[in-house]
């Protein structure tokens, strides 16, 4: 364990030994370090001083959220929306919460107002806080600003709410989650506090976080990859933290603020490379500010070849795997900080606690603490995601739509894509697509590629570009590379490549907000 680290699960034990919330941490942090500085709010102009607030100081204006809550009428099992941008009035909202007993639902700040709305009225909220972008267009009250809050150091009144069981106890709802919808609107998972701590405790112990770290998040909180592996883990670590204003100020403020760590999903790497000058492993160091000690990346694969770029550079990206209904984190890789030997295959063994199956067909089945509680309203869809197995697997087991496999001779899992990706060709075998496009990331001009289906149990490939982009001899000669990497099965059913001109954005429809790549729309567009 490295030094300034703290032995994770045992330091608060409130309530007979069992904790209840990583709020728990806050007040642990208040009494035992409460000059060490635990957000930084950077004004427009980057290069004015930054303001510094202790933790000490954050759990006073915890308290001080959730006491302006309690005059607004929150109460427990309350369901409260946030809907705004990352920011600290947005986290002390969602905390104060939690100490009251009440459920946060926190909505993506880039959806639409239309389904923003339907959601609003579906969980029947009791309040609804919108950040300054956001008020115009939804009725709602606006979110309370920390600077107009007097910053105090008490955390008796705060402890004590968060030690009385008869408000709340680690299996009530902490927040729900609206899954990123396609053509309906999206399900609302709800996971408990104890789904939320010991996910975050398990990401832990798989990447350590200190106190002397500090991060840039760029990721949204109202996803549950910021949730769990930005916020909670911040949370628990007693690290520092600041909030970059969309992707630009993100690397503006890279340089500045030196974080040791960053999570992001692999657009933000990608585009973080693309803006470097040659030699890309010397300024890539200096872009990231120079004090990197860890680069995690979930959301959508990893290219091989984004990942052998930053491993080249002595700067290797971790990755992950896991759902909204897992908390999300089911996979890790290692860090060699946590005193296991490093892992950087595929998106590594399952994280502490959490079991994995994989039936004859591949099906990606999982089991833990970090199992959501079932979709807000929707008995019979949380119903239809879990099954009883027998022996060897005995017990019921949560069908995650993934298909994966074991990496030979380790405990790390290679994600093959979901179920419902998988093209039956013609004679009859089954591709999957996902695998396959990590086997042609490889391959100059395919970095970016979907495999989708095509006419007569056919498969194509589409790849970004014009007409002009690329001639008949190049098309042939990636053809025969795009063939070479293939078994027979497949060469025989490969119909023809197909040139998107489109541009490849959330904007498009063909990015989801993670900025992983919505096949059922390439599908739909490009699979005639």
């Amino acid at each position: 364990m490295a030094p300034g680290a703290f032995e994770l699960g045992t330091d608060v034990m409130p309530c007979g030994g069992q904790q209840l919330s990583a709020l728990s941490y806050l007040g642990r942090h208040a009494r035992f370090r409460p000059d060490s500085v635990a957000w930084i709010e950077r004004s427009e102009d980057l290069r004015r001083p930054p303001q510094k607030i202790v933790w000490g100081q954050l759990a006073g204006l915890v308290g001080g959220f959730a006491h302006e809550l309690l005059r607004l009428g929150i109460r427990p099992l309350d369901r409260v929306v946030i809907w705004g941008f990352n920011s600290l009035d947005w986290i002390l909202t969602d905390w104060a919460c939690s100490v009251l007993g009440a459920t946060s639902v926190p909505l993506d700040p880039r959806l639409s107002d239309q389904t923003a709305r339907e959601i609003i009225n579906r969980v029947s909220t009791r309040a609804t806080f919108l950040g300054p972008l956001h008020r115009e267009r939804v009725a709602g009250l606006p979110l309370p600003e920390w600077k107009s809050m007097p910053i105090g150091v008490d955390t008796s009144w705060l402890d004590s709410r968060l030690r009385n069981e008869s408000i709340w106890n680690a299996s009530q709802p902490a927040t729900i989650l609206f899954t990123s919808g396609t053509s309906s609107i999206p399900k609302g998972v709800m996971l408990s506090h104890g789904n939320l701590l010991s996910n975050a405790l398990a990401k832990l112990k798989a990447m350590p976080q200190f106190p002397t770290d500090h991060r840039v998040n760029l990721l949204p909180f109202a996803h549950a990859y910021a949730r769990t592996c930005e916020l909670t883990t911040w949370l628990i670590s007693g690290s520092s933290m600041e909030v970059a204003c969309g992707l630009e100020d993100f690397f503006c403020r890279l340089p500045l603020a030196q974080p040791t760590l960053i999570n992001a999903v692999p657009s933000v790497y990608e585009a973080l490379i693309a803006r470097l000058p040659s030699p890309i492993e010397s300024n890539l160091r200096v872009a990231l500010g120079g004090r990197i000690r860890q680069l995690a990346s979930g959301g959508a694969p990893l290219p091989n070849v984004l990942r052998s770029n930053y491993q080249d550079a002595g700067m290797p990206i971790y990755q992950g795997y896991g759902l909204t209904e897992t908390s999300p984190v089911v996979c890790s890789n290692i860090h060699p900080d946590s005193g296991a030997p490093t892992c950087l295959d595929g998106v590594g063994p399952p994280v502490a606690g959490t079991e994995v199956m994989l039936d004859s067909d591949s099906n990606l089945w999982v089991r833990g603490p970090n199992v959501m509680m079932g979709y807000w309203n929707e008995d019979k869809e949380t119903s239809l995601r879990w099954q009883q197995f027998d022996a060897p697997h005995e017990g019921s087991w949560f069908r995650t739509g993934d298909l994966a496999r074991r990496i030979t001779g380790t405990d790390s899992l290679e994600i093959l894509g979901r179920c419902d990706d998988t093209i039956v060709l013609a004679n009859g075998y089954k591709l999957h697509p996902l695998g396959l496009e990590v086997q042609l990331s490889s391959i100059p001009l395919l970095e970016d590629s979907v495999v989708i289906p095509g006419p007569h149990g056919t498969w194509r490939i589409c790849i970004p570009g014009n007409e002009a982009f690329l001639g008949a001899e190049q098309l042939s000669e990636l053809e025969k590379q795009v063939l070479s990497r293939c078994s027979q099965e497949f060469r025989k059913s490969f119909s023809q490549f197909v040139i998107c001109p489109e541009p490849w954005t959330i904007q498009s429809g063909l990015l989801n907000f993670k900025g992983g790549k919505r096949r059922n729309v390439f599908a739909e567009r490009f699979g005639r």
